[in-house]
This record gives C-alpha cells, structure tokens and sequence, in this order.
C-alpha cells in the first residue's frame, strides 16, 4: 500500500506512540503521515463562523499548546525513528477530536490513534477519542495500546495489551 497515514498526536505517550507506530510502518509501505493536533475552539466549527474572525484568548491558548506538543512529539519519536519519512503537521480546530481526526482521514488509508488505557467504567462514562474513531472513520483505524502501567511477567512483545487493534469497518 503506499497511501496517506494520518495519526492522532497531543502530547502524551499514548499519542506518541501511535506516532512511532505510524513512521515506523509508513516506512516500510512507502506512505506519507499526516500528524494532527485538536484543540478545543468550537467557536470556529459554527457553521456562520467568520473564517478571519479572531479566536478567543482561551483558543488562540490551546492553538498555541496543541502546537507546541505536536513540534515536541514529532521532534522526540523521529530521533526515536530517524530513518522515518517526513511528517507534515497540522493543528486544527475541533470541539470533539474523534470528530476532527475522522474529517482528517477522508482521504487516508490508516488512521492511527492512542489509547491512554483507561479502564472500562472510565471509557464508558466520558467516552474515548479512539472509541470514536473506531465507529466514525471513513478508514481503517489502528489503535495503539497505552504502555502497561503493571510489571509484565512477559516481554511486552509477547502480551497482547501491547498489540496494536486494528478496526475496520469496510
């Protein structure tokens, strides 16, 4: 497959490992990654929304977070993965980041996403960004576990909590 990667990155280590997951196998199919960053400017989604309208304090704020952890990421998984093909960046606005990553991978073939492992009463309750590109992607979704937090008694290789999930609903 050589095709378009598009991968959910803010900051933590859920999304920096679906980072790594994504350049690692972009690399190996000849694709090109899309790392995006969401942040929270519903203002912006109105469908009357002036586009040269200027965002809130509070947006311009977390505009300047969302990049300031995407430049971070992307710097910190490519010395990880130096042999990685390039990554084009994107920060977009969003009031639901599900939503905003699936609109994202309309033209993608993958789209790659962490968990940050919370547990089931937790997921259920305030739903999860993965969750939501599972049942909403127009592609693919490849969800990238969180690390486990407990000492394994297996190589993490060898756990199936450290496998990726791949979902597709084509």
């Amino acid at each position: 497959m050589t095709g378009r990667i598009v991968v959910g990155v803010d900051g933590t280590e859920g999304g920096r490992r679906a980072l790594t997951w994504a350049l690692r196998h972009a690399g190996t199919i000849d694709a090109n990654v899309l790392a995006a960053a969401v942040y929270y400017d519903p203002a912006a989604l109105e469908p009357d929304a002036d586009p040269n309208r200027e965002p809130s304090p509070r947006a311009q704020a977390a505009r300047r977070d969302a990049e300031r952890h995407l430049a971070n990421d992307v710097a910190a998984v490519r010395a990880w993965v130096p042999d990685a093909p390039p990554v084009e960046t994107i920060v977009v606005p969003g009031d639901v980041i599900a939503h905003a990553l699936t609109a994202l991978a309309e033209s993608a073939d993958l789209l790659v996403v962490g968990s940050h492992g919370h547990g089931v009463v937790t997921s259920r309750v305030l739903g999860t960004v993965s969750m939501g590109c599972v049942t909403s992607a127009p592609c693919p979704v490849l969800v990238v576990p969180a690390k486990d937090r407990t000492a394994p008694t297996t190589p993490p290789d060898e756990t199936a909590r450290d496998r990726p999930l791949l979902a597709d609903r084509r």
